[in-house]
């Protein structure tokens, strides 16, 4: 790609002709400051923002009916993508609002992403992603955010109700568990730091309800659902922080 920017030859020499209208001027104007700093030897600095992984599901993109001309549609994702700040994000919508009328469903999306991104970037999250990589895609009740940060993950689960033992639903968060409990292991072997949160919809121990005999054929205190946590904790890996900080509490859920 850099060689196609480039066209192959010197960025300062004429064959540059039309790269201007291919590249956008910002952008070709960057281009022809590294060569200048290159060719008298000074350090070129890399100003590009920090780079974040956003993986989300949902249908962000400028569509060709709103921006037509291919170019035009390039420079807008790049002025998008060099956006650091809310401001730059504002000053983007304000500048395709002017130029080519309301935005349509997927451009504010997209307009919706840049500020999730710059948002990352000033807290300081290398990644933020929805759902499992294995193609289990977790549903409107069942739910999976990650944030990484370095070697910190946090992972923010809405665990499906599985309702009773017989229910289909119970069978679907039986897999969806299992799926977890290998993605949790996987996350913590990569030396990882793995705080897993949410919406568990089950509960561990006796202590951990006020009525605990009462929901003891209940979904979300039944056996197999407390055996996945049991041997989610047995691995050493993960702790049950409120019986860490409060061992004698009883009943906080």
């Amino acid at each position: 790609r850099d060689l196609e920017i480039r066209g192959a030859g010197s960025i300062l020499g004429e064959v540059q002709s039309g790269h201007i209208a291919a590249v956008g001027f910002d952008l070709y104007t960057e281009l022809v400051a590294q060569a200048v700093s290159e060719m008298e030897g000074r350090q070129v600095t890399d100003e590009r923002p920090p780079e974040v992984r956003i993986d989300l599901p949902v249908d962000a993109h400028i569509p060709e009916t709103y921006v037509a001309d291919q170019e035009v549609r390039h420079e807008a994702y790049r002025r998008l993508a060099a956006a650091t700040t809310n401001d730059d994000v504002d000053d983007v919508l304000a500048e395709w609002t002017d130029r080519f009328g309301d935005l349509p469903d997927e451009a504010g999306s997209l307009i919706s992403l840049a500020r999730l991104r710059v948002e990352a970037i000033r807290v300081g999250l290398d990644e933020v992603t929805m759902g499992f990589d294995d193609g289990l895609d977790p549903d409107s009740e069942a739910r999976v955010m990650t944030a990484r940060c370095g070697d910190v993950t946090v992972v923010n689960v809405y665990v499906p109700n599985g309702r009773a033992i017989a229910d289909p639903h119970m069978a679907y968060k039986l897999h969806w568990l299992a799926e977890l409990k290998e993605r949790a292991r996987e996350w913590a072997a990569d030396g990882a730091q793995v705080a897993l949160c949410g919406d568990w919809n089950i509960a561990h121990a006796e202590a951990d309800l006020k009525n605990w005999k009462s929901n003891k054929k209940t979904a979300g205190f039944l056996p197999n659902e407390r055996a996945w946590l049991t041997d989610l904790y047995n691995t050493g890996t993960f702790v049950d922080v409120v019986r860490a900080l409060h061992p004698g509490v009883e009943g906080p859920y």
